[in-house]
């Protein structure tokens, strides 16, 4: 055989060799970047999630009990996020001021209904809180 010939079929099998690992490598890196891509996106709706509660806080201390109540019907995501589900009383509606109008909230963990006005929020969320082994003034 000619030595030529063998010498270029060795190089040519460590091309292809090469090439597999390349390819292997190249799928790995893929592999990485779609987990990566899907672990953002995880990232990004745990985000989301966490600002609707903490639009819920802040607007349950405000007494806008009516933002919240906006909120769960616009946002599909926002009711399944919510620790309570906010209806109008409809006698006590008052259009120019709806944060003072009768809400029903529902506490979704236990079977607590409360009858309150966003003003009645207003004046008695704040103050201390202990949640696990935290103290929150809030």
């Amino acid at each position: 055989m000619d030595k030529h010939i063998v010498l270029k079929a060795i190089t040519e099998l460590e091309k292809e060799k090469q090439e597999q690992k390349i390819s292997e490598v190249k799928r790995i890196v893929s592999s990485y970047l779609e987990k990566i891509a899907e672990q953002e996106d995880i990232a990004k709706n745990e985000q989301k999630k966490l600002k609707l509660l903490k639009k819920d806080l802040d607007d349950l201390k405000a007494g806008r009990l009516d933002k919240i109540e906006d909120r769960q019907k616009n946002d599909p995501m926002a009711k399944g996020v919510s620790v309570i589900i906010i209806q109008r009383v409809e006698k006590g509606y008052l259009p120019f001021q709806p944060w003072r109008s009768d809400y029903t909230l529902n506490d979704i963990n236990s079977t607590v209904r409360i009858d309150v006005t966003g003003v009645f929020c207003q004046n008695f969320v704040s103050g201390t809180y202990r949640v696990g082994n935290k103290i929150i003034n809030f």
